[in-house]
């Protein structure tokens, strides 16, 4: 299309060049007449002259368009060719780029999911710790309550206990007063026949009841108290 163009062009231009017929009519009306016939031949010589240097030069011109084409091509087929490889060179380093993200990340999901397992591996061993901690709390609880019930049990046998030692406390007390005042009553009635003339050798038999020893009252009260530390 380019071609056809320049050529239509260098045609027209041919056209606009003034052809050896005009001129030579100016000629003929300026020279003689007897150099007429030498002027017509001359000037039909000319045309094929100019003619031919015409054609040549159009050839030419066309030759050097097209290679100026050429020349005009492969330049820009060469640049086009180093755009293309510096291109290229762009998208495979991209690429490189591209795929070293593309390994980095995959490295950082695996990573991640390993710490997402090992996060819900934990959160189970919590969860069932937790479920052991809450099993043992409520038989832990159960148990307290089952020793403050016992407590309580205890306390009460505790408090009755001590209320019937108490109350045997003062049966031993009034039991006592009694052995005192009929030990009392005894020794009033009782009066022993004094013989001075008369002499024994062996002492008078002391007749008197035998009054319970405050020792051995003291070891009766300490095995009858013994038990009580198992309810402090």
């Amino acid at each position: 299309m380019v071609k056809r163009r320049l050529t239509e062009l260098i045609q027209d231009e041919a056209k606009k060049i003034p052809t050896p017929t005009q001129d030579s009519v100016i000629d003929v009306t300026a020279t003689a007449v007897s150099n007429l016939h030498k002027n017509d031949d001359e000037n039909e010589e000319i045309p094929k002259t100019t003619a031919k240097t015409t054609k040549k030069e159009t050839n030419k011109t066309q030759e050097d368009l097209e290679n100026q084409e050429d020349k005009n091509s492969l330049t820009s087929t060469h640049s086009n060719q180093a755009n293309l490889e510096a291109t290229i060179r762009e998208l495979r380093e991209s690429l490189g780029k591209s795929q070293k993200n593309e390994i980095n990340l995959q490295e950082e999901i695996n990573q991640l999911k390993s710490t997402l397992i090992q996060q819900e591996t934990k959160s189970k061993n919590l969860e069932k710790e937790l479920k052991e901690a809450k099993t043992a709390a409520i038989h832990l609880a159960d148990a307290n309550s089952q020793l403050n019930a016992e407590i309580s049990i205890l306390k009460q046998e505790k408090s009755q206990f001590v209320q019937k030692k108490v109350e045997f406390e003062q049966e031993q007390e009034k039991f006592a007063l009694v052995k005192q005042n009929k030990a009392q009553t005894s020794q009033g009635a009782y009066k022993p026949i004094v013989v001075n003339n008369y002499k024994k050798s062996h002492h008078a038999l002391d007749r008197r009841p035998i009054e319970p020893s405050p020792m051995r009252e003291s070891q009766e009260e300490k095995e009858d108290s013994s038990p009580m530390w198992l309810l402090d």
